[in-house]
């Protein structure tokens, strides 16, 4: 009975770089599990030993981790051999959690980020480590990126596939990076590449390591001000107005998914964005392909924002049911109707009108709990010995909660 399991990450996956614990481990063990790629080196120092090869897209299913286990736990001394670190890989930290600290020790190679940093001669400086590899969320994934280079963080990113490359490159054109990539480390087909991020090389199929070193920072822009915005002249609320919209939202209220329907410039989608640190998915639909143009540049750097130019009404069913509903302009009873149907209970509809037609319209909807005020800029208007109020940009701020 192994009174011990062994998680051993090979990270670069060379032998001389194996500690010398490692190496006496691999040679004695009689039994080892992992994919195939990660037991290479284990089957060259210890061909006899009895080898499990792990399935890549059933090793994380609950009952075949207990069973590897209660194999693993049936032998002397058994070994997970994992390409890269344990302590960041899904499958090596699902068997850590259905195990108690003493059954089990992790050791770790030098890191493959220090290996690629001593390749290319690059130093390394506050490094935040991220993985596409092991994400579930890679919008996520790729704001924390985005917020870690704002704030002047190098990262070691770990791609996952070719679609998270192209996506994750597709954001960072937008911005100033240095990238050191490394490609298939510690094999006959290394290769290590220096580039900019706005000219990425092309993708092959293989393992990616990629270094990004800011080259500027502070450069995400929370509440954009009008002045910042690509706007083509498209009619854009102001942002103080954009402000009182917010003040009907809570962030403590579910918002996963967010409807902007008819977003203009993105102004008002980006204003939700932040105002929930974006962490939500955000709609933004624009059939106008001038003011979509805008949308897409204005919102380029917002990975939770996904831009569509096409007339929502026609297209509605393909999308996740939202828990809040932004109205734009230029919307009739017909398709509000529409809209509220595919909304569920507890959803909320916020929108700013500047007319009654438009208020009244939006209070003929049933089975909704309205709330509304009128606000304006007020200035003085002077009225001989007196000053009168003069109201500027008049609107009523709406916010509805589905109740049924």
């Amino acid at each position: 009975m192994s009174k011990i399991i062994y998680i051993l990450g090979t990270q670069i996956n060379k032998i001389e770089n194996l500690t010398q614990k490692q190496l006496e481990i691999i040679k004695k063990a009689d039994f080892f599990a992992g994919f195939n790629f990660s037991l290479g080196m284990s089957k060259e120092l210890n061909p006899n030993a009895k080898y499990h090869v792990m399935d890549i897209y059933s090793s994380l299913k609950d009952e075949n981790v207990i069973d590897l286990i209660s194999q693993m736990k049936t032998f002397k001394t058994s070994v997970l051999m994992v390409s890269g670190n344990p302590l960041m890989f899904s499958y090596s930290k699902r068997i850590m959690d259905k195990l108690s600290k003493n059954e089990y020790e992790v050791l770790i190679s030098p890191s493959s980020i220090n290996y690629l940093c001593q390749k290319a001669k690059y130093p390394m400086n506050s490094v935040r480590y991220i993985s596409g590899h092991n994400s579930h969320n890679l919008r996520k994934t790729y704001n924390d990126v985005l917020k870690t280079l704002n704030d002047n963080h190098q990262i070691a990113y770990f791609v996952k596939n070719k679609k998270d490359y192209d996506s994750l490159f597709n954001i960072l054109k937008n911005i100033k990076v240095d990238i050191v990539a490394g490609f298939e480390l510690g094999t006959k087909n290394e290769e290590i590449f220096e580039f900019k991020s706005n000219m990425p090389i092309d993708f092959k199929k293989g393992r990616w390591i990629l270094l990004l070193i800011p080259q500027e920072n502070d450069f995400i822009n929370l509440f954009p001000k009008n002045s910042d915005l690509s706007t083509k002249n498209i009619p854009v609320s102001r942002e103080w107005s954009r402000f009182i919209l917010l003040n009907t939202l809570n962030r403590k209220q579910k918002h996963d998914v967010i409807w902007d329907l008819g977003a203009g410039s993105g102004a008002t989608s980006l204003f939700i964005s932040s105002f929930f640190n974006r962490d939500c998915l955000i709609y933004a639909f624009e059939k106008d392909y001038d003011r979509f143009e805008s949308l897409k540049l204005n919102t380029n750097l917002n990975p939770e924002i996904e831009v569509i130019n096409k007339d929502f009404i026609d297209i509605l069913d393909e999308y996740e049911s939202p828990d809040i509903v932004h109205l734009g302009g230029g919307i009739n009873l017909e398709v509000l109707n529409k809209i509220t149907s595919k909304m569920k209970k507890n959803s909320l509809l916020i929108s700013s009108v500047t007319t009654l037609e438009s208020l009244n319209m939006i209070l003929s909807i049933e089975n909704f709990n309205f709330e509304y005020d009128m606000y304006t800029k007020f200035s003085n208007n002077k009225l001989g010995e007196k000053s009168a109020f003069k109201g500027e940009h008049v609107f009523y701020c709406i916010r509805g909660e589905k109740n049924d």
